[in-house]
């Protein structure tokens, strides 16, 4: 019998043992979890403390499930080992600030590290009736220069944001842009924020403006802009600190936009204003003569300005100018400028050469629109300009200047050989040396005279201006007329009109791109100190 009680005594024992090993884990160290008060206020800020009695690392607890329900500050952790009486001690710290964002019962979850869990805590959330509103904090400001459109019109949205808290307590501001569907609205500013006093308290002011287009008609309501985010508020020091949700709410704009007229013809484009200026500018002077006259190789610039109030820089139309076969026109790429008062204006040059003398008409320019003030169609226009061109004494056109060039050679016996060639080109040689040497003596002055024509050239001083001015085909006509008229070697030949033509290239292209046109001048001015020394003189050797 005694031996039955001893063997039932061990099996309890060892009962015991085993459920005090399988639970060694649970009471191997503490995990608790508080809070400042559960009985709290919307958007009220609480601390929650999570304390462990035992060594850990701070990523053993993550608080990403409070995101939805609560405003999260930046937890913080510490950890510590003490000694007391030879006895060692060890705890590990967290601590993070909670705000609810919502009414009712919210509850923070139970938090695991190696399977010890802390006990999940309800918070009961109530309304502060004292608390300010978004309205209190934020105000937003907005309004349209037009409330009504047609399709594919735009207008501009202004909008304005008052923060009348200290900016340093706006937790996670974020600006909201205007929202609307069927409407393209793009900010046509970035957002200046400056300090402003609005009925005597001194607010922060944040400014922006959109531009609004219409893409079909209808009516529309736009959201205007606003922030997001939070603002703190409340003695952090009495613990009744407070993060205030901003709601988001923001004016409504209304805005209608009217069908396209039935009796509206030709390409649709709607603005509010819509003018055409030119000017003429003949060698790089601008001229208001009627008719202009002009020799063959001159070069007339004609620069086209449009400017209009209710359109986008994409809708500017490609201008079609049929100007008479008899001009060499060269189309600069247009330039295009928005306005403060929200009008966008493009710029076109044509540059125009006569190949021939004679009398030309260039055409007038007009623009087809629908006035949105008036609500009827419009036609913006310039007239054109009756050219008189005489024949220019030395312009060269590119095919007469190719045909030129050409070198024919006559074809030789076959049966001869090479002695008869070679003998007379010796003896021609030998001629043109005689004769420039007997020219030399009895015409000292002749090489100084050259030299002079040279540096004092028109054509010369041309070809610097029209550099200095990016005139392109002012440049190439010069330069032709230049070499034309004087000696020039043809290292120098070639350098020049490799130069132009990369200026050519670089502002005329299909891809303009920034042209260096130092190289070029240095060059030309270069070559006229040359020759006022007298040390590039082509006979000087003789």
């Amino acid at each position: 019998m005694k031996t039955m009680k001893t063997h039932h005594s061990l099996i309890r024992s060892m009962i015991v043992l085993t459920a005090l090993l399988s639970s060694f884990s649970s009471w191997a160290f503490n995990l608790t979890a508080s809070v400042s008060r559960t009985q709290i206020s919307k958007d009220e800020i609480i601390q929650l403390k999570i304390v462990a009695d035992k060594k850990l690392d701070s990523d053993d607890i993550r608080f990403d499930a409070l995101t939805n329900d609560f405003y999260l500050g930046r937890p913080s952790f510490s950890s510590s080992m003490n000694f007391v009486n030879s006895q060692r001690s060890d705890s590990s710290i967290w601590t993070i600030s909670l705000a609810p964002q919502k009414l009712g019962t919210l509850v923070i979850p139970a938090f695991t590290v190696d399977g010890v869990s802390t006990k999940a805590i309800t918070l009961k959330v109530s309304k502060d009736e004292k608390a300010p509103t978004t309205a209190d904090m934020v105000e937003v400001q907005a309004h349209l220069d037009k409330s009504e459109l047609f399709p594919q019109q735009s207008t501009l949205l202004h909008s304005r944001i008052l923060v009348k808290v200290d900016p340093r307590m706006l937790q996670n501001p974020n600006l909201v842009p205007p929202v609307a569907d069927g409407l393209d609205i793009q900010a046509v500013s970035e957002p200046k924020q400056y300090q402003s006093v609005v009925n005597g308290i001194e607010v922060l002011t944040i400014d922006q403006t959109f531009r609004v287009q219409a893409k079909q008609q209808g009516d529309f309501a736009i959201k205007a802009p606003t922030l997001s985010g939070g603002v703190l508020y409340g003695g952090q020091l009495s613990g009744s600190s407070r993060i205030l949700t901003l709601s988001g709410e923001a004016p409504q704009l209304a805005l209608n936009v009217l069908p396209i007229p039935d009796q509206y013809q030709g390409h649709w484009l709607p603005a509010d204003r819509i003018e055409i200026q030119q000017t003429w500018e003949l060698n790089g002077k601008t001229t208001t003569t009627e008719p202009i006259e002009m020799s063959s190789g001159d070069s007339l610039t004609r620069t086209l300005t449009i400017n209009a109030l209710g359109i986008t820089e994409q809708q500017f139309p490609n201008l079609v100018i049929n100007n008479p076969s008899s001009m060499r026109v060269y189309d600069e790429k247009p330039t295009y400028q928005t306005h403060r008062d929200g009008s966008v204006s493009m710029t076109l040059k044509q540059v125009l050469i006569a190949k021939r003398a004679g009398e030309f008409q260039l055409p007038d320019v007009s623009l087809q629109w629908w006035d949105t003030q008036q609500k009827q169609q419009a036609t913006s226009s310039v007239n054109g300009v009756n050219l008189i061109v005489a024949q220019g004494e030395s312009f060269v056109s590119a095919e007469s200047s190719a045909s030129n060039h050409t070198t024919e050679i006559a074809p030789s016996p076959t049966n001869a050989g090479m002695w008869p060639i070679l003998t007379g080109l010796f003896a021609l040689a030998w001629l043109f040396s005689t004769a420039m040497w007997i020219k030399t003596k009895k015409a000292p002055t002749s090489a100084t005279q050259l030299h002079n024509t040279q540096a004092d050239s028109p054509f010369h001083q041309r070809l610097i201006e029209a550099i200095e001015r990016s005139d392109v085909v002012a440049a190439k006509t010069a330069f032709h007329l230049w070499n034309k008229e004087v000696v020039l070697a043809e290292p120098l030949q070639q350098q020049i009109a490799s130069e132009l033509r990369n200026m050519e290239t670089a502002l005329l292209g299909k891809q303009p791109k920034p042209w260096d046109k130092q190289n070029l001048l240095v060059v030309l001015k270069n070559h006229r100190i040359r020759q006022s020394n007298g040390s590039s003189d082509p006979l000087a050797k003789l």
